[in-house]
């Protein structure tokens, strides 16, 4: 009997051994994709855009659920399965794509049978997108959540027509949302925004995820800044994808590996910036961004040309310099000597810097410059009218004093500048700012800043 026993043991135990070990990396997906809508246009790119979504995910390791053209019932019970997957994942991730609305500060995904006739409709027609997010932060380690949900909505304005006076409620694009710890959570566009369709087999969007998800040993985060760049560059600057992250981490989603060398003959590529440079243009990038001017560019490019940014930086003189050959050539006016003097102004000067509009208010020696009218990219991130950039003196021809650098994220710096009009009619000031990780707000290596002020006109 005990040798018995004793057979029976060891055949167990061959048993287990042969049993694959498990992974301990487990990723769940869930993958809707939404076109074909029953009370209104139909959306020729949500189908392809889950069905290459799904293949990318599987490939990275995913176990994907993938939903296409889902009534709300349907949607429902895929939800209901995904959420039963997420027991012990360490990694869940949502993609969307198809109709959205926001209403009352509430996104709500739309199901191909939705009919959004009246206010009450909203609640029992779509599916809210909290639904989703709250068990994903619940169950899983870390979530990941990717919305090509911003595409324009005639069932919101159908919504809002019939709202009257409540009809504000109902808001373009998909509402601004605030993850969880250890998620993220990506918009095609910003918040309140519309994204676009596209014309090819992919929305921009999606088009862009399916070229950088699967790039080895880059984290996510990296990958979306990427995929921001690209769309940023296919729509001419009309659509710019937005995220939210609360990630405890880098994550990444296919691990790096050896690559083959290349032949002798073969070109070397540029060596990756490191983490310090990467945060610095990061940083500096929204001062330049929207900035037409061609030196001002250049001088990015010079000192940031191996990061993302340089590579954004690049586009955007491409565009200046094709709009300045296809502008038509201005009526010839009398130029203005730089060295000219200023007209007497009892209420200040207006002056540019970088696409934003300027005053600079003179006391004695006491010289200041405040936003009057900040440029878009700017007003974004919270600089509003009479928002203090540059506090000094004049001393003769020569200013001193303290700048700041802003940051959505990181809040306000200030670094000390100086520098020297140029005529009567600019002043150029140069000092060291140190840059930040745009992810952690640490401090990164310091980088050389210039300020460049063209009088305009008095204010008045």
């Amino acid at each position: 009997m005990l040798r018995g026993l004793l057979t029976g043991l060891i055949l167990v135990l061959a048993a287990i051994g042969a049993q694959p070990a498990v992974a301990q990396d487990k990723r769940v997906a869930l993958v809707i994709g939404n076109g074909a809508y029953r009370e209104t246009a139909q959306l020729p790119n949500p189908r392809n855009d889950a069905l290459d979504m799904s293949g990318a995910l599987r490939r990275l390791g995913f176990q994907v659920l993938e939903g296409l053209d889902l009534e709300k019932r349907q949607m429902e019970r895929l939800i209901r399965e995904f959420d039963q997957q997420l027991e012990g994942a360490t990694l869940a991730l949502f993609f969307y794509a198809g109709h959205g609305v926001q209403v009352a500060g509430q996104n709500h995904l739309v199901p191909i049978d939705a009919r959004l006739a009246a206010e009450g409709d909203i609640d029992f027609e779509s599916l809210s997108l909290n639904l989703i997010l709250t068990r994903m932060e619940r169950r899983a380690k870390t979530s990941l959540v990717l919305l090509d949900a911003c595409r324009d909505n005639p069932l919101a304005r159908n919504l809002a027509r019939t709202m009257g006076t409540r009809s504000q409620s109902v808001g373009q694009g998909l509402a601004e949302v605030r993850t969880g710890l250890g998620s993220l959570i990506s918009f095609s566009t910003q918040p309140g925004n519309v994204a676009l369709d596209g014309t090819g087999r992919n929305s921009p969007y999606t088009a862009a995820l399916l070229r950088h998800l699967e790039a080895p040993g880059r984290d996510v985060l990296s990958s979306l800044a990427a995929v921001r760049g690209e769309v940023v560059a296919a729509t001419g600057g009309k659509q710019v994808p937005w995220e939210h992250t609360s990630l405890l981490g880098p994550v990444v989603l296919r691990a790096g590996g050896a690559t083959p060398a290349a032949p002798p003959s073969a070109a070397s590529p540029a060596p990756a910036p490191s983490a310090s440079v990467e945060a610095a243009a990061a940083d500096a990038w929204p001062h330049v961004r929207d900035s037409s001017d061609i030196a001002v560019l250049e001088a990015f490019i010079r000192r940031f040309g191996n990061s993302f940014y340089g590579d954004m930086a690049r586009i955007r003189l491409d565009g200046v310099r094709k709009t300045a050959v296809v502008a038509p050539a201005p009526a010839p006016t009398p130029p203005v000597p730089s060295t000219q003097p200023l007209p007497t102004c009892t209420r200040g000067t207006i002056w540019t810097h970088n696409g934003s509009e300027m005053l600079l208010l003179a006391e004695g020696r006491k010289r200041s410059f405040r936003y009057v009218a900040p440029r878009p990219s700017l007003a974004e991130i919270g600089i509003r009218e009479g928002t203090l950039l540059f506090n000094g003196e004049r001393v003769g021809d020569r200013y001193e004093g303290v700048a700041r650098r802003f940051s959505e994220r990181c809040g306000v710096r200030e670094y000390s500048v100086s520098g020297e009009l140029e005529g009567e009619r600019r002043v150029i000031l140069r000092g060291t700012v140190r840059g930040l990780d745009p992810s952690s707000c640490r401090p990164g290596s310091p980088y050389d800043d210039v300020l460049e002020f063209d009088f305009v006109r008095c204010a008045q």
